[in-house]
C-alpha cells in the first residue's frame, strides 16, 4: 500500500519545493496521535496538507516506518527523522534515531549530536556527548559542527574546567564560533561584533597558558581584547606571580616531598636522570613541570613523556621546554613550560623522565616517598 498508493486518501505537499506525498488516513492516525488529531479531530487538515519544514525523501523514510515499522537511519537523515519523530509523537522512531546517535558518538559528530541532545531536552545523550567533547577538546572544537552549536552549547563547553583544548586551538574555536554567529545573525564580523557576540565568555579562554609568541601574533591582531585587558595579560607574562583575574589560570597540582642540598656532589657527574610514573583519576593537562633549582642557575634540561594504554599500546616523545624566570618556594624550584602541553587520560599510567645536562642540582628529594596519592 505504501509503494502502489493504493486507496491513497491524504495528499501532502513536503518540503520547500512542495512536492506531492500520498498516504493513507487510517495509518496516521493509527500510528500518530498528533496525525490523529490533524486528520480527524476538531483541527482536521484538509486535503493539500503542507509540511515545509523537512525535505521530502527524509519525509517518506518517517512514512515507511509508520507502515513496515522498519527505517534507515543514516549520519545524513537521522536529525531530520529525530525531529519529525518529536513533532508527531512517533515514539518507536524517537528511540531509533537516539540509540544510532549514541552508538555513532564519536569526536568527529559529538558537537552535532550535543546540539540535538538540548534541541530535544535528552539529558543522558547530552551528558553523553558533553564529556566527550571535554575529553577530546581538541578534534571536537575544531569541527565544523562546533561553529553550528548555540549560545547555550557553545558556553557550556569553552566555560568548562574539565575541557582539555591546547589554549590556541581553544582561541580559534571561539573565534571561528563567534564568526559563524555573527553570519547567522546577519551582522558583519569586525572585532567589536566578535567581542560583543562573546561577552564575558571570552575571559574562559585560556590566554594565560598561551606562548608569548602565539599571543602576540594571533591574539592581538583580532582586536577582541581591550588595550586595558590586553596590559593585564602582557604584565602576567612579565611577571606570572601577578593576579590574571578576570582571566583565568588553570589549576595547578604539585606533588613534592622534603628537600636537602646536596652536599660535595661528584665534579665528574655531568647529568642527573629522574623519572616520576602517574596516574590520574580524570583526564587532564599536562602544561608544565616544576624542577629542583641547579647551581649557577642550571643546565641543559630535557624531557621525555610517555605512557602504556589499552590495548598494550605505547608511546614515548621527547617535549621541548621553556624554562620560566618563576621561583616556588625556598629552595630554588623553577617551572619548565611545555611547547606543547599533553592530554593525560584518566586511569591510565604515564611517566615523565627529565635529563639535566652540565650541572647538578641543589637539591634532591629527601626520604623519598615510594607512592603518593592526592
Amino acid at each position: 500500500m505504501l509503494t502502489s498508493k493504493l486507496s491513497s486518501d491524504v495528499t501532502l505537499r513536503v518540503g520547500k519545493d512542495g512536492k506531492t506525498v500520498r498516504a493513507h488516513r487510517y495509518v496516521l492516525i493509527s500510528r500518530s496521535h498528533v496525525f490523529e488529531e490533524m486528520l480527524s479531530g476538531p483541527l482536521t487538515e484538509k486535503d493539500n496538507i503542507k509540511i515545509s519544514d523537512v525535505e521530502a525523501n527524509v519525509f517518506s523514510e518517517m512514512l515507511t516506518f509508520l507502515y513496515t515499522d522498519c527505517v534507515t537511519v543514516t549520519h545524513e537523515n537521522v536529525n531530520g527523522l529525530l525531529f519529525l519523530a518529536k513533532k508527531y509523537a512517533v515514539r518507536g522512531l524517537e528511540k531509533l534515531c537516539l540509540i544510532f546517535l549514541e552508538t555513532n558518538l564519536n569526536a568527529e559528530n559529538a558537537c552535532m549530536i550535543l546540539e540535538q541532545a538540548h534541541r530535544f531536552d535528552e539529558k543522558w545523550l547530552y551528558d553523553k556527548a558533553y564529556k566527550l567533547v571535554l575529553q577530546k577538546g581538541n578534534k571536537c572544537c575544531a569541527s565544523e559542527s562546533f561553529k553550528c552549536l548555540s549560545r547555550d552549547c557553545f558556553e557550556n563547553v569553552i566555560r568548562s574546567d574539565d575541557l582539555i583544548i591546547l589554549p590556541q586551538n581553544a582561541f580559534e574555536a571561539a573565534i571561528g564560533w563567534a564568526e559563524a554567529q555573527c553570519r547567522r545573525e546577519g551582522t558583519e564580523i569586525t572585532p567589536a561584533n566578535l567581542r560583543s557576540i562573546l561577552g564575558d565568555t571570552v575571559y574562559r579562554i585560556p590566554f594565560t597558558s598561551m606562548s608569548e609568541k602565539f599571543y602576540v601574533n594571533n591574539v592581538v591582531p583580532k582586536g577582541i581584547l581591550t588595550d586595558a585587558e590586553h596590559l593585564n595579560l602582557m604584565s602576567w607574562f612579565l611577571c606570572p606571580e601577578r593576579d590574571s583575574s578576570p582571566f583565568i589560570r588553570g589549576k595547578d597540582f604539585v606533588l613534592h616531598d622534603g628537600h636537602k642540598r646536596l652536599i660535595g656532589a661528584p665534579a665528574a657527574q655531568t647529568s642527573v636522570y629522574r623519572r616520576v610514573d602517574f596516574m590520574c583519576s580524570h583526564c587532564v593537562t599536562l602544561r608544565s613541570v616544576c624542577l629542583y633549582g641547579q647551581q649557577g642557575g642550571g643546565g641543559d634540561v630535557s624531557c621525555k613523556i610517555g605512557g602504556s594504554f589499552v590495548f598494550d599500546t605505547f608511546f614515548r616523545k621527547s617535549v621541548p621546554l621553556r624554562r620560566s624566570d618563576e621561583m616556588l618556594g625556598e629552595f630554588c624550584i623553577k617551572r619548565y613550560h611545555l611547547d606543547t602541553p599533553v592530554n593525560v587520560r584518566g586511569n591510565d599510567w604515564y611517566y615523565i623522565e627529565v635529563e639535566m645536562k652540565r650541572c647538578c642540582p641543589n637539591f634532591v628529594g629527601d626520604r623519598q616517598r615510594k607512592t603518593v596519592k592526592v
